[in-house]
């Protein structure tokens, strides 16, 4: 018996280790989006409304990690990195700039999920983001 045709190729790799308690993806034939338009736009406008005293200068880099499900909220949202405010970052020693970001990925509208061979699937997503917030 002969059959014909192409059977399309995945690109989907499964995250590892067992920081979740779903399959959570790394890469997908189609990655999240944020259906709110420009991310970065979305998250200057909401860490804009931070107020700092006259003598703060903060200028940092900080790089959230996140899981968006398959119905596209956020979920397992961490700060895996901080230069400049800190050199080691433990959630309980976060500064209130870290604690804003962590707060407004919290509140942060549902995603467009991403899709694997076409069906919804979990994604693991990273966010580096510079704050510089001048006086």
């Amino acid at each position: 018996m002969l059959t014909f045709g192409v059977k399309a190729q995945s690109n989907c790799e499964l995250t590892t280790g067992t920081q979740y308690r779903i399959p959570v993806y790394r890469h997908v034939d189609q990655m999240p989006t944020f259906k709110q338009g420009d991310l970065f736009d979305y998250v200057s406008r909401q860490l804009q409304i931070l107020e700092i005293s006259d003598t703060e200068q903060i200028q940092s880099r900080i790089v959230a990690r996140f899981v968006i499900d398959t119905t596209g909220q956020l979920d397992y949202i961490s700060i895996v990195s901080s230069s400049g405010l800190t050199s080691t970052i433990k959630t309980k020693n976060l500064t209130r700039f870290e604690k804003s970001y962590l707060q407004m990925l919290k509140k942060m509208p549902r995603w467009q999920p991403g899709r694997c061979n076409g069906k919804l699937v979990a994604v693991e997503y990273t966010l580096p983001m510079i704050l510089d917030f001048e006086r």
